[in-house]
């Protein structure tokens, strides 16, 4: 083999192995800029999420503190209630007696729910 043969050789086996690495490095970048593109729409994505979530937590508060003042209300009318059956020697079977029972049991649900 000639000088000639052999430097031309060498020549392109390092532009082929130049090549490889470069397009390794092309590959690595786009695979960042890929990345990159997901990561900005996922961040989008939450960031509107999140605020979301905020509004309804402040409503879901606002609500339940309503709720936990209706409840007070409520507690003390059900034991003026209790009281009067209990005079009248009457079982307390009211059906909008029982309702009002169920929804205080509802906001204590709630409130361990939804931290309120």
């Amino acid at each position: 083999m000639s000088i000639e043969s052999k430097v031309f050789e060498k020549l392109f086996t390092a532009d082929k192995v130049e090549l490889a690495s470069q397009k390794v490095e092309l590959a690595l970048l786009d695979d960042a800029a890929n990345l990159s593109k997901l990561l900005k729409s996922l961040n989008t994505q939450i960031k509107a999420d999140g605020d979301k979530a905020n509004d309804l937590y402040s409503k879901v508060s606002q609500n339940g503190e309503k709720a936990l003042s209706a409840f007070s209300q409520a507690s003390k009318l059900i034991d003026r209630i209790d009281q009067m059956f209990r005079d009248l020697g009457q079982p307390a079977n009211d059906p909008d007696y029982t309702e009002l029972i169920s929804q205080l049991d509802t906001v204590l649900t709630y409130r361990k729910r939804y931290n309120f």
